[in-house]
């Protein structure tokens, strides 16, 4: 059982290295969907040791038998969690989690997890920056109902199991729609491997990115992002 904390420890030290370079001097960070709250303890140190100040506050809805809440603040309902100005929101690994559980995205699914979506968005300022770390499926319909399995699989045992499992799994073009439904402006997506051979068998899993992005205060427009 060991081996599963012993993976997430592993994989946040990585994750860090991909967010770290993103924040700046006095951010005020909201991670939603924070778990445990380890990431935002080495999120923190990390920013620390390039002498940027940092308050992190997490939110995640299932209160964890173990986290780290004695060194990092994370509140368990929205309602208590502080309306102040967060200049950034973190979104790792959890978009998948929001919305209605199914094999395929349905439109009732893109609507559930929109709708869960954009209550994240609602609670940071119009000009903060918003990563989010998730997966890129193919677009090949048997593709990607094997690499929705396969993480689907590997959420189910490295997850506890209040935790909820829509498993909404996004092709890129779906990222590209829920991101222009809500206005945001894409600044750039990085790939993100952070497990020894994960470049090999992303045709199996799927591809880790990291978006960055920002409200676009420009007027809406349907060509923001690449069509199919």
């Amino acid at each position: 059982m060991m081996f599963f904390p012993s993976l997430n420890r592993r994989r946040n030290r990585a994750l860090v290295g991909y967010l770290e370079p993103y924040m700046k001097d006095r951010d005020v960070v909201l991670d939603y969907g924070c778990g445990d709250g380890e990431l935002m303890i080495h999120l923190q140190r990390a920013c620390g040791e390039n002498r940027k100040a940092i308050k992190v506050t997490g939110y995640d809805p299932v209160e964890r038998a173990v986290s780290f809440r004695r060194w990092v603040t994370i509140f368990n309902s929205l309602v208590r969690l502080p309306k102040i100005s967060y200049s950034v929101c973190l979104l790792v690994d959890v978009v998948h989690h929001m919305g209605e559980r199914s094999q395929t995205v349905s439109s009732d699914v893109y609507d559930s997890v929109g709708e869960e979506f954009g209550k994240a968005i609602s609670l940071i300022t119009p000009h903060a920056r918003i990563l989010i770390k998730d997966y890129v499926i193919s677009p090949s319909p048997f593709l990607a109902f094997s690499q929705r399995s396969f993480l689907a699989f590997k959420d189910s045992i490295t997850n506890p199991k209040e935790v909820n499992k829509s498993f909404a799994y996004f092709t890129l073009h779906q990222w590209y729609q829920l991101f222009s439904k809500f206005n945001l402006r894409l600044i750039t997506v990085q790939d993100v491997p952070y497990l020894p051979l994960e470049r090999v068998y992303q045709s199996i899993a799927g591809k880790p990115v990291l978006f960055l992005l920002e409200r676009n205060h420009s007027r809406p427009s349907r060509s923001c992002f690449p069509q199919p």
